[in-house]
């Protein structure tokens, strides 16, 4: 793969110029999936927060991660811990308890 490869980002960077898409990530003891897409971190923020109030495990996030449009991620130097772009910190994250981070 050449370093001018158009579809790899810098790393779990995002250019601001991007254009994004906002992913909702249930997380438990291990990644559980996509739960929402939403064009707005407002609503993909909502959307993770209603997915919370109704999970019945108090262990399980619902973590929101912005997703640019037509790039890959960088791949992680170890593959069992590759998670494409949710090896970033994620821009929201709540429980049941309520918000983990912001």
């Amino acid at each position: 793969m050449s370093d001018n490869d158009p579809f790899l980002s810098t790393g779990v960077n995002i250019n601001p110029s991007d254009p994004v898409i906002y992913v909702v990530y249930k997380q438990g003891y291990y990644g559980h999936g996509i739960h929402g897409i939403d064009p707005d971190k407002g609503n993909a923020i909502e959307m993770a927060k209603h997915a919370a109030r109704r999970d019945k495990d108090s262990h399980h996030s619902y973590d929101v991660y912005p997703i640019p449009i037509g790039k890959l991620p960088v791949q992680s130097a170890d593959p069992m811990t590759d998670y494409g772009w949710m090896n970033a910190e994620p821009v929201f994250s709540v429980n049941q308890d309520g918000v983990i981070s912001e």
